[in-house]
């Protein structure tokens, strides 16, 4: 019996999240120029899924706007997404991560400008670029594949513009900086970085 309610449970969520999404396929893809830092160089891959898409639309209070550009339509969604990625610290290490988290945007549906913000968990595993040694019954002895990991915590404000609402370039465009939290087996550590990130919606 539990089963039965459990598999009804999950049908209903997946049939509102669907039925509340007002503008097609809920999926998305996105493709990102990753800086740790900001200046340490990497890629980042990314997939997001609206959970749940509602438009509002209200007349302007001026009867010329009104007339000329119509009424005000704003677009709320609430996603969920997930990335990999990895970045490039020369002559240091190199950083290979994964993220999941949940969003919010808001759009203007005249020209497309947005914003919104997003909070993400995840794991970044360093690998070292430089030799790394340890002793072991009092013996120095090279360690292979030396490295460190970590769960990060991230919070992503951003601004950017869906270019499909005014051409036939189906590509959205968000500049995003991201306030990390790394826990470590020693502590915490802030750390920050910045991507450009290309969307696909899938229509």
């Amino acid at each position: 019996m539990k089963k039965i309610f459990l598999v009804f449970l999950i049908s209903h969520y997946y049939h509102l999240a669907f039925s509340q999404n007002e503008v097609g396929s809920p999926f998305a893809v996105s493709f990102s120029i990753y800086g740790d830092n900001a200046i340490h160089p990497g890629l980042k891959l990314g997939g997001y899924y609206d959970l749940v898409t509602k438009e509002k639309s209200k007349e302007r209070k001026f009867t010329r706007f009104q007339e000329k550009k119509g009424n005000k339509v704003k677009r709320r969604t609430y996603y969920g997404k997930v990335s990999i990625g990895a970045y490039s610290f020369a002559n240091n290490h190199n950083g290979w991560f994964g993220n999941i988290g949940l969003g919010y945007e808001r759009m203007k549906m005249r020209k497309g400008w947005l914003y919104g913000a997003d909070i993400s968990v995840g794991y970044l595993y360093r690998d070292y670029k430089t030799d790394t040694y340890a002793i072991v019954d009092n013996e120095i002895e090279k360690i292979l594949f030396a490295g460190s990991g970590g769960i990060v915590y991230s919070f992503s404000p951003y601004v950017g513009r869906d270019f499909s609402l005014k051409s036939n370039f189906p590509i959205k465009l968000q500049l995003k900086p991201n306030l990390q939290v790394l826990s470590y087996s020693y502590g915490f550590v802030f750390n920050g970085a910045l991507e450009i990130e290309f969307i696909y919606h899938f229509k």
